[in-house]
């Protein structure tokens, strides 16, 4: 038997638990239960987590999260711990839609293995998840994650995993957050309700992108290189730089992610963070077509960018929700601001952007990754990309997703 150093595995399973948004306890005791944490073979069944080849090859390549290997990589410990968690984030998101819940780790065993041994399978899982709990914790401790859920030990495998995070919860992470008094370049600290609203923003954009909504992939979509038009490109060196990465090595959940990051700084560059921005009185876009308005300054013919963008002013015009409400903390607007300029659809187009800031970020989202020289302060990369931004983020995203089991 080729035992794997378990505090290794650990990190390992760990990485890949927050990278998926499952938890590592779910993934370092199936090991256990099902090999001891070895990288032997079984029959037909390979490594760590016991996979036969059909499983391995049916799921050995997903380009939303990364993943591509060989047929020949099972054999790898690493690489099947990669695999392993996204079969576990692919079967813990069909049983969330099944439930209308987070399955428990018993569930979502089941659902992998449907021919376990049932009647034990609580009791067999909770003495792997005792076994390897000493191995996660101290992990999550090297890995200076004691406060991700990912790192969170399992204490009933029969009991279904926390409920996802509501609006309160979102507001209550921006709130709590030290990037809530970042002072930024020649603009200083943002008013608290855009910190909060934008959270609520990127939240919103999540739990679209998880409904496989049409703008929400266009924003998630990797970088295609394209730096005339795709922000993604045309910032590649920024991101870069503060260890972002936007291609098909990271999944749609973190480039959405690195998008909001940006966005959140375009915002605080263009308006300062106050929702009710109207157009610049010192540009001599007038008219109804050019006139920008709102948190990140666009205008209505930027829609001829993308059908997505039309589609997006037509669902908020119909639905103008979006946490004005929330935006309004700490800024107080000016009547000249309220004002809309020009003729034709562009006039509401302009109130829209103002009346809804929700639908003010995921137009602009959608823009940049498409016409992302609508933008002056992107042309010449004045739009901070913050690490801590990124890391709120994270935050939100961990209480969106909440992980299968808990």
């Amino acid at each position: 038997m080729a035992t794997i150093d378990p505090g290794i595995f650990a990190k390992q399973c760990l990485t890949k638990a927050v990278n998926f948004e499952i938890f590592a306890h779910y993934l370092i005791g199936v090991a256990q239960l099902r090999s001891g944490i070895s990288d032997d073979a079984q029959g037909d069944l390979i490594g760590p987590f016991r996979l036969n080849q059909a499983e391995w090859d049916q799921n050995r390549q997903n380009e939303d999260f990364g993943v591509n290997y060989d047929s020949t990589d099972i054999t790898g410990w690493r690489a099947q711990c990669s695999v392993f968690a996204l079969m576990t984030r692919q079967t813990q998101d069909r049983l969330k839609g099944q439930l209308n819940r987070n399955p428990s780790p018993v569930e979502l065993y089941m659902a992998q293995w449907p021919t376990a041994n049932a009647p034990t399978l609580s009791a067999d899982l909770q003495t792997a998840f005792d076994s390897t709990a000493a191995a996660l914790t101290q992990a999550a401790a090297d890995l200076q994650r004691v406060t991700d859920p990912a790192s969170t030990v399992i204490k009933d495998p029969a009991r279904p995993g926390p409920a996802a995070a509501g609006d309160d919860d979102i507001i209550a992470i921006a709130a709590a957050s030290p990037f809530a008094k970042f002072r930024w370049d020649d603009r200083g600290v943002a008013p608290i309700g855009y910190i909060k609203g934008m959270a609520l923003a990127f939240a919103t954009a999540l739990r679209k992108l998880n409904a496989s909504e049409p703008a929400a992939k266009e924003m998630a979509k990797p970088n295609t290189g394209d730096d005339v038009h795709d922000v993604f490109a045309f910032y590649d060196d920024v991101f870069r730089h503060q260890g972002m990465s936007n291609g098909t090595d990271v999944g749609e959940v973190d480039r959405l992610r690195h998008l909001f990051t940006l966005l959140i700084g375009l915002g605080m560059r263009e308006s300062s963070g106050k929702f009710c921005t109207g157009r610049d009185g010192g540009a001599d876009n007038k008219d109804g077509e050019t006139a920008e308005a709102g948190l990140f300054q666009v205008s209505f013919n930027a829609c001829r960018a993308s059908s997505l963008l039309k589609m997006l002013f037509e669902q908020f015009s119909t639905n103008p929700s979006g946490f004005k409400e929330t935006f309004q903390e700490g800024v107080a607007c000016k009547a000249a601001d309220l004002k809309n300029w020009g003729t034709g659809p562009g006039v509401e187009f302009q109130r829209l952007t103002k009346d809804s800031p929700l639908f003010a970020a995921e137009f602009a989202a959608v823009a940049l990754r498409n016409v992302r020289k609508q933008w002056g302060p992107i042309d010449r990369k004045e739009a901070q990309v913050v690490p801590e931004c990124d890391g709120m983020l994270l935050e939100v995203q961990h209480a969106v997703n909440a992980p299968a089991i808990g």
